[in-house]
């Protein structure tokens, strides 16, 4: 597949009221000619209650069902609930077969929240799961979410969000 064909999906638990980091990053990358879908309402409720298998068949019927290759999940709250959160997500995405390895669309998984549950992600999730931080330029915000430097336009270079 080549990267014009690259679909990133984006979901935000309800629960979370900080949208600027993940609204931001997906209007970087629409201006870079990525297709970008953000999870409504009724994904974010689902995420919220990751817990119940039924809310977490909802969340992955939504990522099979758009055929997101490039999943991010953004969290500004509690450190040990985003790990959970990503743990429940991870293994219903391997139970429902939508990684890539196994076949499905899902390649990456990024996470993007506060520093201290950044690290807590990295060493939990080593290899797993990329995190982002929201103090990076734009550049280097898309070079994170590997967009090809050249599909990059040059008022996006220098900006930083």
């Amino acid at each position: 597949m080549s990267n014009m064909n690259i679909k990133y999906g984006f979901i935000k638990p309800a629960i979370d009221a900080h949208t600027m980091g993940i609204v931001s990053v997906s209007e970087l990358l629409k201006e870079c000619g990525y297709e970008v879908i953000l999870a409504d309402d009724d994904i974010e409720k689902a995420i919220n209650e990751y817990k119940y298998e039924a809310r977490r068949k909802v969340v992955a019927s939504w990522i099979a069902s758009n055929k997101i290759q490039k999943l991010g999940l953004s969290y500004r709250l509690d450190e040990h609930d985003a790990i959970n959160m990503l743990g429940y997500l991870i293994e219903e995405l391997k139970r429902s077969k939508l990684m890539k390895f196994q076949g499905g669309h899902v390649e990456t998984i990024y996470f993007g929240g506060l520093p201290i549950t950044c690290q807590a992600v990295e060493r939990e999730f080593k290899g797993i799961i990329e995190t982002a931080d929201a103090g990076e330029s734009s550049r280097a915000t898309l070079l994170s979410l590997r967009a090809p430097e050249d599909r990059i336009p040059k008022e996006l270079q220098q900006r930083i969000w």
